[in-house]
């Protein structure tokens, strides 16, 4: 151990009570959100942000609202002056006075003033690049400038993050020597460059700010990018309740089945679903699907996105034969589908419709040159626009041609307007959005026919009818108002405080197990000692694929136990396994209660030792050469298509 190091838990300690700063008394709360200190995460702020970003700025600004307190948007990246944007984003109406970005960088620029009479740390893997051995100098706009060291092929071997007057914030070495080989050093230091405290990756340093800023105050934190899951599953703090919401489909593209292979980028979230203290879905459907895929757990909530939904108002006069769509011109928008849908639509009507696509994205040239390949002058690339959402009060109808969705705000948008819509009927958001020929359209997955067929359909009804439609559209949107979902996150944050207990390690031990096929199927019994009490117990049997991101989890339910042992017992059907395409699954004993979760390979029972497999649903459940439990598909055994 370098000599001068001292202990970074006391050191944290002197952070948490120093990043208690003195709040004024905040105005009466307007609902019944529970007292605390709130906060947001972002990584960074896209410019042209949209989707998940401008969820989190709006039900920020919502839930400052709703608590009458301020709320911060703790953001992660170097690349913007979030001071800067604070002020923008306030002048131009996008954040409120209550609402804030607060940076990391920024803050740990300031964090530790030079104290001369102080004795700081050393720490062997501390060498601050200078001009001899840096490659690269960047100026960014954020607060930090870098310098870099890298290998002959490019690769970063150390970043140094500067202050404006070039000294030192952290030193970010990944070459670092150790007795066991190479390994990463961050060294974060005062305003001197003197070195104040060492971290072994960038999810400690983040943690060690997170103190800062919260103090020993109670807090919810709300993360919402699978990147930020990663590092949040991990901030377990006796005053800080963790809040995911995950907005995406977390099974394979365009998969409209329950069960099925994880999208791989997503699999920081669907390991550690239940390891926050509440995770937010944003449809029923979903969770349910995700319920028949990782068993059920009391703290997945579901809350939808909402908006500023006015009133439905008189009807503003509207081109009848304008259509709109709005989002990222991405491979996963299926913009094309649009497109091919009102060129096909314009061939069966007298009048042709007009078609103003808002948003911007790597498919923009290739979409134009579809367009101009069809002869389609009714339809433009309109570019992205921060204000397309109040158009659709001019526009008659809006397409939504996404291969997958969460919760479509494009659509709440479009029917709070009066817009109606006529969406692909995707897994998820349309369907709970949407009830089909009351406030708007729903159109088989893909099919462009459809949707064609649909829009002159639609065009060719009378003005009573669509007045209908829109007054039903406009109205259905309220239900997804503010007013009405805020209320929805106060009690699920009431109830999540309520249920929150201290964190506490939890290890397995004596971990056995035993299968048998039976009429249910396959049968797991598994036993193991704890090594300490359990508050509210919730068993899984998992199912993790060794190559492939196949992740599955089985409920398993007591069937006897003392003092700290525990048997249970978990049925694999046959359903379970028949979408599977992967050929080796390994199995694991999952426990999680109030305070904490414990992990573990599954030992195989030693009748698969010593007998050999046992054959399931197209699989060998066999023991592996280092006596634990799996599953190798069968030579020719299939799966789904």
């Amino acid at each position: 151990m370098p000599s001068g190091r001292r202990s970074l838990l006391s050191l944290v300690a002197g952070v948490r009570k120093r990043g208690r700063k003195p709040v004024s008394t905040p105005p009466a709360p307007t609902g019944e959100f529970p007292e605390g200190r709130y906060f947001a995460t972002l990584g960074e702020l896209p410019k042209n942000y949209r989707g998940t970003a401008a969820v989190v700025l709006h039900r920020s600004c919502m839930i400052a609202a709703q608590t009458g307190q301020p709320l911060e948007i703790l953001t992660f990246g170097h690349q913007v002056d979030y001071d800067a944007l604070t002020r923008q984003m306030r002048a131009d109406g996008r954040l409120t006075t209550q609402v804030r970005f607060r940076n990391m960088w920024s803050d740990l620029a300031r964090l530790h003033p030079h104290d001369p009479d102080r004795s700081g740390p050393t720490f062997d893997a501390f060498a601050p690049l200078d001009d001899r051995t840096t490659s690269k100098t960047f100026r960014g706009k954020g607060v930090p400038h870098r310098r870099l060291r890298q290998d002959e092929a490019g690769r970063n071997l150390q970043i140094d993050f500067l202050r404006a007057d070039g000294t030192v914030i952290v030193s970010d070495r990944r070459d670092a020597p150790s007795t066991s080989g190479m390994h990463r050093s961050l060294v974060l230091c005062d305003t001197q460059s003197r070195p104040v405290a060492e971290f072994p990756s960038p999810e400690a340093l983040h943690r060690y700010w997170l103190d800062s800023v919260i103090g020993a105050d109670q807090a919810f934190v709300f993360s919402d990018t699978f990147g930020l899951a990663g590092l949040m599953h991990t901030y377990k703090r006796p005053n800080v309740v963790t809040v995911h919401t995950f907005h995406n489909h977390h099974l394979a593209s365009g998969s409209a089945r329950r069960l099925d292979t994880s999208q791989r980028r997503y699999l920081p979230f669907m390991d550690n679903v239940d390891d926050f203290d509440a995770t937010i879905i944003l449809s029923e459907r979903q969770r349910e699907d995700l319920d028949a895929l990782l068993g059920p757990s009391p703290t997945r909530w579901v809350i939808p996105n909402s908006r500023n939904v006015d009133p439905p108002t008189p009807a503003p006069a509207r081109d009848a034969n304008a259509v709109m769509m709005v989002g990222g011109l991405v491979p996963g928008k299926q913009t094309e589908h649009g497109i091919r849908a009102v060129h096909q639509a314009n061939q069966q009507l007298p009048e042709p419709l007009t078609l103003r696509i808002y948003g911007a994205g790597g498919c923009h040239d290739d979409l134009q040159a579809l367009i101009v390949d069809l002869g389609a002058r009714t339809i433009t690339l309109a570019g992205f626009d921060r204000t397309a959402p109040d158009r659709f009060a001019q526009a008659s109808f809006s397409l939504l041609t996404s291969r997958t969705e969460s919760s479509s705000l494009v659509l709440l948008e479009s029917m709070a307007r009066g817009c109606i819509p006529i969406a692909y009927d995707v897994r998820y958001g349309p369907r709970e959005l949407i009830t089909d020929g009351v406030d708007g359209f729903l159109v088989p997955q893909d099919d462009i026919e459809a949707l064609a067929r649909t829009l002159v359909r639609v065009r060719d009804m009378g003005e009573s009818e669509l007045a209908t439609l829109r007054e039903n559209a406009a109205r259905r949107a309220q239900d997804f108002s503010d007013a009405s979902i805020g209320p929805r996150w106060a009690a699920m944050l009431r109830a999540t405080l309520a249920a929150k207990v201290p964190p506490q390690p939890l290890a397995l031990s004596d971990v056995t197990s035993d299968v048998t096929v039976d009429p249910q199927g396959l049968a797991v019994t598994m036993h193991m000692t704890t090594d300490r009490p359990l508050q509210r117990p919730r068993v899984h049997l998992s199912i993790a694929g060794r190559s492939a991101p196949v992740r599955m989890r089985r409920p398993a339910t007591p069937v006897d136990g003392t003092g700290l042992g525990l048997r249970v017992r978990a049925i694999i059907g046959h359903e379970h396994l028949e979408w599977v395409r992967t050929t080796f699954l390994d199995a694991h004993l999952e426990v999680h209660d109030a305070a904490g979760r414990a992990c573990v390979r599954l030992p195989a029972p030693a009748s698969l030792v010593e007998d050999g497999a046992q054959t399931f649903a197209g699989f060998d459940v066999y023991a592996t050469k280092h006596g634990n439990l799996s599953l190798k598909k069968e030579p020719g055994a299939g799966a789904p298509v």
